[in-house]
């Protein structure tokens, strides 16, 4: 198991690419069970119970579907297992690193940033640099297309949570 997180955090640092990866329905299957779990922690902290499941399976079918489609448009779908594994272990990683954080905020947002909000956006810059670097591996985009298509899925996830989280 060490080595495999090995790979997760080197993908997180940029010096391993998705591919590195086994090529694993199981670990596939791990790792979308574990960033379910991570996301439903996340969740849970500030959404009731029924919203927190809906969030969180939206946002897996979500992140299924976009990496799908993808990889469908480009014609590689073979890559799809590797992909899905790179996406969600790499999630978990940043979910588990942005729990402490959501619990120190403030319930109530405030005028000034707090240290806390500043290293929660970093994180989710981060994160979108990670997504950015798996998606540009694996559909052989330069590595600013891949941050474009990341952001973008990033900002219609965020778009649909949000609409959800009114509801």
């Amino acid at each position: 198991m060490q080595p495999l997180l090995k790979i997760f955090l080197d993908i997180c640092l940029f010096r391993a690419k998705p591919e590195q990866l086994p090529y694993s329905f199981f670990l596939m299957m791990l790792c979308i069970i574990t960033y379910m779990a991570a996301g439903m922690g996340l969740n849970i902290i500030d959404l009731p119970l029924n919203k927190a499941i809906l969030i969180t399976v939206l946002d897996v079918a979500m992140m299924v579907g976009f990496t799908f489609a993808g990889l469908w448009i480009r014609n590689f779908l073979n890559r799809v297992v590797k992909t899905l594994t790179a996406i969600a272990g790499t999630g978990v990683i940043f979910t588990v690193a942005v729990i402490p954080l959501v619990l120190a905020l403030p319930p109530q947002p405030s005028e000034q940033g707090s240290i806390f909000s500043l290293l929660l956006l970093g994180i989710v810059m981060w994160n979108i640099g990670v997504l950015g670097h798996i998606l540009a591996n694996v559909l052989s985009f330069p590595f600013w297309a891949g941050i474009g298509v990341a952001i973008m899925y990033f900002y219609i996830s965020y778009k649909v949570v949000a609409m959800l989280s009114i509801v």
